[in-house]
């Protein structure tokens, strides 16, 4: 079955609006937005939309593998990098175009402009000047034949997408190449039939997409009645908010009038009187604050007592006898000679010899004592040697230290300092006022007696910090607070709180409770209900066109379709692509390289990916650069050249990375290419275009050249021919001809320094050209700089050249160096500057000299030449 019956066959099977869609794709050869508007339609049997249409074989065309586009002109350009306005350059229809310049001569920036405007595989924007104030969006004017050979105009702009028809032109360069070594990418060679199937998939998919994106619009917010869910009608209703919901029954839950509104108020009521845990929940908290207080008033009341002040007093009396034991202590510490200082055994000195302790154990961890008295030791302060007496001393001043006397004194000055501190920070505010009111109104009495305990608390703790502070403990202590203590008066308070509580929560009539909050929590929602029910409503629609946008969605589902599509490039692409490639990189001469291909489809484009035979690893990682190049420019040529189109071949660079060999074979093929096709060649390669011009004049192609240079500070003049440096040797003597023969007409008799500089320049121009033409004539370009061989079969040229002509050609070569400003020389030696008419005369005189050399190499080749090369390859075939 071929592929055109298998696709008919398959859309057989189809609903009737996608086999419609189809058939329109092979009338007009896409889906605009009117066929998807309608196909839309069909697909939800909206009212008005048209009947479907199934394709059948009458609506497949026999032809129609796509129109050749041949490029003319590229003009008008605008607002392309740092180009002049209206830049532009035309190129001929038929053959090779060589378009030629320099690094940063503008060459990249018309191919960038074509890449864009011809949908290049990979692409870069077309950036405007930089330099300029208000850079413009760049756009340029493309002419070219249509297939009928007639002119067309394209516009392009970036950022814009370009005419379909300008996709036919190929561009290739090493990104693209690099693209099919690295990356898989859609397929140019597609047989009449799947390329319809894609853009039926990409057509679907936009449609879907369209779909999708209103779908996702539609904003389902269900928090302005989240409030309304419960365990009543309302609530589940809600709870189950859905495209499937009720709207009858939901419009009918959302009535609320008075009657409603005033059954709410009477359940009010009935629950204020049968709904007791609020009093409960009211006593339990002040139950709560009360033993809080309670707490706060034994902290007070435990300082504050006779027992309290009578050990506080206690405390004091011990602090005075151990001072007095310690003084008495203190004797041991001075000696006969009575010279130790005055403070000795004081706070201060004690913390200093128990610092001297704490290093001497570090310093002389083995002595028994510390500080060391032992032989050899040193003070740990002056670090001098111990004297007999200074050992004596400081065994006095440990045995101090150590005695009862000092560790009672300050035991009981701890004491003393920790219980005074206790009754300072004793607080007599013990009630705040809130749980004070609320304890009023539960027992006034009680309420009563807090200001009398807290001002005792307070007269007690005055009395006890003066009589700590003076040491007079034997003034009248102010009375205690009454019994019982406020603190056990507060805790029964709240232990009554308590048991009222409880006995409030027993009383309570729960069931009934439940029922009555029940109907009017159902009420309650019925109100939020009515005041969102507009909303509700259109939550429910939007719920129900996001279900049928869904249902859409999956009805344009193009999975399977693609997996089909897959299915038949492989059988009709694959394998016929695979054969071009290796006839490519045969003609590229890489035929070690065995090519595999891979493909799938996505979004009904068939992607492929080159790889290498029983390799699983990518080619990028085992191939040189320049043998990646060659393998992404065989699959580049094999695509192209499966396509029923014979349209334009664009080459951005092609030579990067290549070495002569690989350059040498492209040259010729692409001189080939240009025998059957328009081919565009830019480049900045000398050597690459030469081998291009030599491969061109050995098929007897004539290409058309231009190139790319500066002018007026900007980039990207455009013009005919080459630059002199790589322009032929007839060319270099016409425009040397050409420019002498304006100056003689428009000098002085007498050369001005801006004349006498301009003939000199054309004189040493003719001294380049007469070298060139040398090599290119007489010596029939049997050794080219550029070229990687000496052709030893083109010396037979020479033959015929006479004494005469290289007599003429030597005495014109050194006339030129003579006037050429080459060397210094005296003002009085120097040669006069010849007249341009005399340089028009030996133009005129020289010329015949070389057209006679390039008569005899034309016969030679014909004559000898030629059949030369057909013997000698007639007896290498056989």
């Amino acid at each position: 079955m071929g592929l055109l019956e298998e696709l008919l066959d398959m859309s057989a099977g189809w609903p009737a609006w996608q086999s419609d869609a189809l058939r329109r794709i092979f009338a007009v050869g896409a889906l605009g937005e009117r066929d998807l508007v309608e196909i839309r339609a069909m697909l939800e049997h909206a009212e008005g939309a048209p009947s479907p249409v199934p394709l059948d074989a009458s609506h497949i065309p026999t032809l129609g593998d796509g129109q050749t586009t041949v490029l003319l002109e590229l003009k008008d350009l605008q607002h392309v990098n740092r180009f002049a306005p209206a830049s532009g350059m035309q190129f001929n229809p038929d053959g090779l175009n060589i378009v030629f310049g320099t690094n940063g001569a503008g060459k990249s920036g018309y191919s960038r402009v074509l890449k864009r405007a011809c949908r290049a595989r990979r692409s870069s924007p077309v950036l405007p000047d930089a330099y300029a104030d208000t850079p413009g969006t760049p756009s340029a004017t493309i002419v070219a034949l249509d297939e009928q050979g007639n002119p067309r105009l394209y516009e392009w702009q970036e950022g814009r997408d370009a005419d379909r028809r300008l996709a036919m032109v190929a561009v290739y360069d090493s990104h693209c190449s690099e693209d099919y070594i690295t990356a898989e990418g859609a397929c140019d060679y597609q047989p009449y039939g799947l390329p319809q199937l894609g853009e039926l998939t990409q057509g679907l998919t936009r449609l879907q997409s369209s779909i999708k994106q209103e779908r996702e619009a539609i904003r389902l917010n269900a928090s302005p009645f989240e409030s309304l869910k419960g365990a009543h009608p309302v609530g589940q209703i809600i709870e189950t908010l859905s495209a499937d919901t009720d709207l009858d029954q939901i419009r009918q839950l959302g009535v609320f009038n008075q009657e409603h509104e005033d059954r709410i108020i009477e359940i009010d009521q009935l629950l204020a009187n049968l709904d007791l845990e609020p009093q409960a929940r009211a006593k339990d908290g002040l139950a709560t604050r009360l033993d809080q207080a309670a707490t706060k008033c034994r902290n007070i009341e435990n300082v504050s007592s006779d027992r309290a002040v009578d050990r506080l007093h206690e405390l004091h009396t011990a602090v005075l006898e151990a001072v007095e034991a310690d003084r008495v202590a203190q004797a041991l510490l001075r000696g006969e000679d009575g010279e130790e200082l005055a403070g000795t055994g004081s706070d201060t000195w004690k913390t200093l010899f128990r610092a001297a302790e704490a290093f001497s154990a570090q310093v002389y961890p083995h002595a028994e004592h510390h500080p060391s008295t032992d032989e050899g030791a040193r003070c740990v302060l002056c670090q001098q040697p111990l004297a007999q007496s200074a050992r004596e001393r400081l065994e006095r001043f440990r045995t101090y230290v150590a005695s009862e006397a000092a560790t009672a004194l300050n035991t009981a000055n701890t004491a003393l300092s920790n219980a005074a501190q206790r009754v300072a920070q004793g607080s007599t505010d013990v009630v705040d006022e809130a749980t004070l009111g609320d304890l009023r109104e539960l027992d006034a009495t009680t309420a009563s007696i807090v200001k009398v305990h807290q001002k005792a608390w307070s007269a007690r703790q005055e009395w006890t910090a003066q009589a700590y502070a003076t040491g007079n403990w034997s003034c009248p202590r102010p009375t205690p607070a009454p019994q019982p203590t406020l603190s056990a008066a507060l805790a029964e308070k709240a232990t009554a709180c308590r048991n009222k509580a409880a006995e409030l929560r027993a009383a309570r009539d729960q069931s009934r409770i439940q029922t009555l909050a029940n109907e009017k929590a159902f009420l309650a929602a019925k109100r939020g209900l009515a005041t969102v029910l507009p909303l509700v409503e259109q939550y429910v629609l939007d719920a129900r066109k996001a279900k049928q946008l869904k249902s859409l969605e999956d009805q344009l589902q193009t999975k399977a379709l693609s997996v089909r599509i897959t299915r038949m490039s492989q059988q009709h692409i694959t394998n016929e692509l695979l054969k071009a490639i290796q006839m490519e990189l045969g003609s590229l001469g890489a035929r070690t390289q065995k090519p595999s291909i891979k493909s799938r489809t996505s979004y009904g484009e068939n992607l492929i990916t080159l790889t290498l035979e029983n390799v699983n690893s990518p080619p990028g990682t085992i191939l040189s650069e320049g043998e990646q190049r060659a393998m992404g420019l065989a699959m580049f040529l094999a695509e192209v050249q499966l396509r029923a189109d014979k349209s334009t071949l664009v080459f951005d660079d092609p030579s990067t990375s290549l070495d002569h060999r690989f350059r040498k074979r492209m040259a010729r093929r692409l001189i080939a290419l240009a025998k059957e096709r328009q081919v565009i060649v830019f480049t900045h390669d000398a050597v690459f275009l030469t081998e291009l011009r030599m491969a061109a004049n050995s098929q007897g192609l004539e290409p058309t050249l231009k190139t790319v240079e500066w002018a007026d500070q900007r980039p990207g003049a455009v013009i005919d021919g080459l630059a002199w440096e790589n322009d032929k040797f007839f060319s270099q003597l016409d425009r040397i001809q050409k420019e002498s023969s304006h100056l003689a007409a428009n000098c002085n008799d007498q050369l001005n320094d801006a004349e006498s500089r301009q003939v000199r320049s054309l004189y040493a121009m003719l001294r380049g050209a007469l070298e060139r033409g040398i090599r290119e004539i007489v010596l029939f370009d049997t050794v080219h700089p550029f070229a990687d061989q000496v052709k030893i079969e083109n010396v037979g040229a020479i033959v015929g050249f006479s004494l005469e002509d290289w007599k003429a050609i030597v005495d014109l070569h050194d006339e030129c160096s003579g006037v050429i400003a080459a060397h210094d020389t005296p003002s009085d030696s120097q040669q006069e500057i010849p007249h341009p008419s005399e340089l028009v005369a030996k133009l005129k005189a020289i010329r015949p000299v070389f057209e006679g050399c390039k008569k005899r190499n034309s016969e030679f080749d014909i004559t000898t030449l030629k059949p030369h090369r057909e013997k000698r390859n007639a007896l290498r075939k056989a």
